[in-house]
């Protein structure tokens, strides 16, 4: 079979898998990260119909659950759903920032842009209600000329009363001595309930 590159393309707007392998020809993908795509196909699939649907992922660390879910995930998303409002979260801002610059740059790279010519981001340093097309900078980023924003933040971070269309929560607790404290394990959770779960 002949390399196409159009149907290429078309594959990587209908599954997550499709869009990673054409982003990144090389990237090897095992069982756990089939399981993984296809939850979060499933997922959007979900948040398309108009649902609420719950996704938990677990694994030991280094096993890409963060490079699937937290990085390629979200720009996937965009290309989809440009309007789509997204929140990201992890243990502290500096981390969710690292990611936030991840998503970035797969919008920004080439193969995106063949992929979701319609889903741009504004340019660096551009700011919400100036002549860049919208927000981008380490706490969020908007789509250009649509409705879609993501925004990022650590554990405690202020994002009450911002709702979201689509809520990422990426170890919210950074290593084992957070996640053996139960004065640290209810912070997280008194941070969780009202911030992530009260209504739009």
């Amino acid at each position: 079979m002949t390399y196409d590159p159009g149907l290429y393309r078309a594959l990587a707007r209908m599954s997550l898998a499709s869009f990673v392998r054409h982003r990144m020809p090389g990237y090897l993908m095992g069982r756990f990260h089939a399981e993984v795509r296809d939850a979060l196909d499933g997922f959007l699939a979900g948040v398309d119909e108009g649902l609420s649907p719950r996704l938990l992922i677990t694994a030991a660390p280094r096993h890409g659950k963060s490079e699937l879910a937290s990085c390629h995930f979200p720009a996937y998303a965009f290309g989809k759903r440009p309007d789509a409002s997204m929140i990201a979260t992890s243990h502290t801002m500096t981390f969710a920032a690292r990611m936030n610059r991840r998503v970035k740059r797969i919008n920004d790279s080439g193969p995106y842009g063949e992929i979701s010519p319609g889903t741009c981001l504004p340019g660096p340093g551009a700011r919400a209600g100036g002549d860049g097309g919208g927000a981008r900078n380490s706490a969020e980023f908007e789509i250009a000329g649509r409705a879609g924003v993501y925004r990022c933040a650590g554990v405690g971070g202020g994002i009450t009363g911002l709702g979201g269309d689509i809520l990422i929560i990426d170890d919210p607790v950074k290593d084992r001595e957070e996640a053996d404290s139960p004065v640290y394990r209810e912070k997280v959770w008194d941070w969780y309930t009202p911030a992530l779960t009260s209504p739009r």
